[in-house]
């Protein structure tokens, strides 16, 4: 049973909350019941979201409304974990399953990550939370549990306030063919996002939602800019696919490498994902997204019925 994952880095908060409904649109089993979800904000703030049916659709909930997103605070906290399984788990429901200080860290789990090691009154979650408040980094202290308990019927993740990330399973779970583990680090921001999950299929649902976490902390997705390209521009044939725009944005060369868009009426692609944004004499970034346009004899005839396209551009970072 369960899906746990914890996050670091910019909109985690975000990230962590679109993995697990990400992972609820392709995923059946133990899911779509409880849900709780915590985040550490900027002010240094424990927020606790938790629902016992319904995961992503019924945690949020705005006067009447339930399904939308958490908020914005809540979106941007740099430091967040969620964990869903079925329904009606016992009460009280998030501080069982997601211990969490505001000065630590956080920690969830998946199987029985809140039952009592067996030899110690105190749930193997809160275990890792206080081997953190000791001193030991997220990934040394989850380590430490899991490799005393090998038999225990659980697998912790935890993040701490340094932005470190740890996930195992005992070995007992790992043994299991429904188990999969999850870790994703974005060299170039140090963020970090770890998946663990069981009896939720298929078990690769993990690798969809540590990769839809990741997507909103890089902001990968995220235009820096728009560019406007409109109807009656002549396209040209060379060999790579770029934009030229003026002050305003607006395109006033492009290019392709396709001869097959040039030849008489057609449909096609202009300009092509990551084509090259040119302003001046500066190649300023790159294409993420492209329209399907109607050509004839290579000059741009509409966009779906459309004379103009906002083309989303995101800058090259200067070094």
């Amino acid at each position: 049973m369960t899906i746990g994952m914890v996050a670091f880095g910019r909109n985690a908060g975000l990230g962590v909350f679109k993995g697990l409904e990400a992972a609820e649109k392709v995923a059946e089993g133990s899911i779509w019941g409880f849900a709780a979800y915590r985040v550490i904000t900027k002010e240094g703030q424990i927020l606790t979201y938790e629902t016992q049916r319904g995961g992503t659709t019924t945690l949020i909930i705005r006067g009447e409304t339930t399904g939308g997103l958490p908020p914005k605070e809540v979106q941007e906290a740099q430091f967040a974990a969620i964990i869903s399984s079925g329904p009606d788990r016992v009460e009280p429901l998030a501080i069982r399953v997601l211990p969490a200080d505001p000065k630590v860290g956080l920690v969830t789990g998946h199987r029985n990550s809140s039952a009592l090691l067996p030899d110690r009154d105190i749930q193997a979650n809160k275990a890792v939370l206080e081997l953190m408040k000791q001193g030991m980094t997220a990934p040394d202290a989850v380590k430490t549990i899991m490799d005393k308990y090998p038999k225990i019927d659980a697998g912790i993740v935890a993040v701490d306030i340094n932005g470190n990330v740890g996930y195992q399973s005992s070995v007992r779970v790992r043994n299991r063919p429904d188990v999969l583990e999850v870790m994703r680090e974005n060299q170039e921001t140090g963020y970090k996002v770890a998946v663990i999950i069981n009896e939720i299929h298929p078990k690769d649902a993990a690798t969809i939602a540590a990769a839809k976490c990741m997507q909103i902390m890089t902001g990968e997705r995220e235009p820096d800019l728009e560019i406007t390209i409109r109807a009656g521009l002549k396209v040209k044939l060379t060999d790579e696919d770029r934009v030229v725009v003026n002050e305003n944005l607006e395109v006033t060369e492009v290019t392709t490498t396709d001869p097959e868009i040039l030849k008489g009426e057609c449909g096609g692609i202009v300009p092509y994902i990551n084509a090259k944004v040119i302003k001046g004499t500066q190649v300023i970034g790159y294409t993420i997204s492209e329209p399907v346009i109607g050509f004839k004899d290579g000059v741009i005839i509409d966009f779906l019925g459309q004379k103009e396209f906002k083309v989303p551009v995101k800058l090259y970072k200067s070094k």
